[in-house]
């Protein structure tokens, strides 16, 4: 009797633990990764992404180009059918974060009294664009833009949205980098008046000093 018991015992503890095992091995045969094997492979995926998130590529060394010292001349449109005023600044460049972003400071005068404004670019790999921040003494808003570099044409296409400070609604903001070589550079600075159409209402003419 005691032998009947023991190998009821033994069955009913062997048989599940074989059943489970045949589980798991049917799991494998069809593809199904343990849990452990799926952490792994998203650490990796992971770690991945923020390499290509974080190195720095051709297009930030494009950036490191503009550091430096430039002297400017900025053409100002208040009214399209008129002439525009002319002011000059200096521009001072440098390079941040192991080269990632472009500090860059603009100080001049425009006739009335002091200019200052101060502006970070970098590029974002993840979305593949030229991200670009602008703020200065004549106003409290940031102007952000993000761009799309031409390669044939050494072109920035830059595209924002700032605060009409009458009407307080936003404004689409158009601006085109045009970089003739290493040395010179022509920022065309462009605001919708409606929709579709813009009118110029600054240019930007910067010389590597």
């Amino acid at each position: 009797m005691k032998k009947l018991f023991l190998l009821i015992a033994t069955v009913a503890i062997t048989v599940p633990a074989m059943a489970q095992k045949s589980k798991k091995q049917n799991k494998a045969k069809q593809g199904e990764a343990a849990p452990e094997s799926v952490g792994v492979k998203d650490e990796i995926q992971e770690t991945v992404a923020m390499h290509e998130h974080s190195r720095v590529t051709n297009m930030h060394h494009l950036l490191m180009q503009w550091a430096g010292h430039w002297s400017e001349e900025i053409k100002v449109w208040t009214n399209p059918d008129q002439e525009p005023g002319i002011m000059k600044t200096e521009r001072d460049g440098r390079v941040v974060a192991e080269g990632r972003f472009l500090v860059s400071t603009i100080m001049g005068h425009n006739g009335l009294a002091p200019y200052e404004a101060q502006s970070v670019t970098g590029y974002d790999n993840s979305k593949k664009v030229f991200v670009k921040t602008w703020f200065d003494n004549l106003g409290t808003s940031i102007l952000v833009l993000e761009g799309v570099y031409d390669e044939k044409s050494h072109i920035i296409d830059f595209r924002g949205t700032t605060t009409d400070p009458r009407t307080k609604l936003p404004v689409k903001v158009h601006q085109i980098l045009r970089m003739a070589d290493p040395n010179n550079q022509i920022l065309e600075v462009y605001v919708e008046v409606k929709e579709g159409k813009e009118i110029k209402s600054m240019e930007v003419r910067s010389l590597r000093r």
